[in-house]
């Protein structure tokens, strides 16, 4: 029940043991419906605020795909409760950032943890991160790219989603969610660059064929990830997907996404993407080896090496004279630190002594100090 609890997969666990008329305790069955009653009113909120957010985008002349769990909860999953949602994902054509945000911004939306500069996202970055106003607020990431790997920004076109994408009405507004083949790629390779840790993504891959399966052209799938270099990822999602669930995709389909060969590039991001927050500098070196264009990679280093003050500020937040060389200084040692972290703990603790052993009449000194502090309170 705790790990239901903390998956959110309650209103699944229901909807399964209904389905396949399997018994289940009145305790465990009422607990598990109290859990799927939380995960819908989360879900309601998040869906009454992704109303206001389509439809002050669509009145700003702003096209929006939906991703993820705003566009799965609108398909594929038909009540709420069934789908756990933490927060809104919305993709914007990158031209189309600055206004979008800004429309968002005058709703009463803030921006949330500044980039490295204010021009990091949409050139080196893939996302806004905004928070909807109190008191019920929710996380919006307003993306101008479907991943987050920089290697694959500069393969996948930033257009790929909307092509094909099928409208949609959410409440007063318009969106549109992408056609079921880069759907089901974009769901797979999230899945993939994010380590597989949470297991609503898997079947999520699983619930969307269930629904378009049969309407979907599986060779414009598998042209597609050779195309953008996500035949790897998706492949592994599908793979890890079937063992749990069954079929996801033909097998004929399964097998030329197999047959494609993937680089060093291709393996060293899907690697170090899920690692990324937890060794930044590798995640930096991942970037720079595995994306292509020479001035491109050059910028990205330059903007890396002169943050803006926003975010020099959240790294360091004394203000004096000259606090923003020691902001750089500990911004460095920050990231240093975490690079030698795994390399430094064993050997502290080796070298770290180990705690003197106390005589008997120390303990007891503690003990009586112990008793005479209760006594006085």
């Amino acid at each position: 029940m705790e790990r239901v609890r903390k998956t959110g997969l309650a209103g699944l666990v229901l909807e399964s043991a209904r389905r396949w008329g399997v018994g289940l305790p009145v305790e465990t069955e009422c607990g598990l419906a109290e859990i799927a009653g939380r995960v819908a009113a989360v879900q309601l909120n998040l869906c009454h605020e992704l109303g206001t957010m389509v439809r002050c985008l669509d009145r700003a002349g702003v096209s929006v795909v939906l991703l993820k769990g705003a566009a799965l909860c609108h398909t594929v999953y038909e009540r709420p409760g069934l789908r756990p949602m933490s927060d809104l994902d919305l993709l914007v054509p990158p031209a189309d950032l600055d206004r979008a945000t800004t429309a968002l911004m005058k709703l009463g939306c803030r921006r949330g943890p500044a980039p490295i500069r204010d021009d990091f996202c949409p050139r080196f970055h893939y996302e806004v991160e905004l928070l909807t106003p109190p008191p019920r607020a929710a996380r919006l990431d307003l993306h101008v790219r479907a991943l987050r790997p920089l290697r694959i920004a500069r393969i996948m076109p930033d257009e790929a989603l909307f092509d094909g994408a099928q409208r949609i009405r959410i409440g007063d507004g318009e969106a549109r969610i992408p056609r079921p083949e880069f759907m089901l790629i974009h769901l797979a390779a999230h899945a993939a660059y994010h380590g597989w840790d949470r297991l609503i993504w898997l079947y999520d891959a699983k619930r969307w064929t269930d629904r378009y399966g049969d309407a979907m052209d599986w060779s414009a799938l598998v042209a597609a990830c050779r195309r953008w270099r996500l035949s790897l990822s998706v492949a592994q999602t599908i793979r890890r997907a079937a063992a749990l669930w069954g079929p996801v995709c033909p097998p004929d389909a399964l097998g030329e996404l197999e047959s494609h060969p993937a680089r060093w590039t291709d393996r060293w991001t899907l690697r170090q993407a899920p690692r990324d927050a937890a060794s930044p500098l590798f995640h930096v070196l991942c970037n720079l080896c595995c994306t292509s264009g020479i001035r491109f990679r050059l910028a990205y280093v330059l903007a890396l090496l002169r943050p803006g003050a926003s975010h020099l500020a959240e790294c360091y937040p004394w203000r004096h004279r000259g606090w923003t060389i020691c902001a750089m200084v500990w911004r460095g040692v920050r990231g240093l630190g975490r690079f030698l972290a795994p390399s430094v703990r064993p050997i502290e603790r080796r070298v770290r002594p180990s705690a003197p052993r106390r005589s008997p009449i120390h303990r007891a000194r503690a003990t009586l100090s112990a008793g005479a502090v209760q006594a006085g309170r």
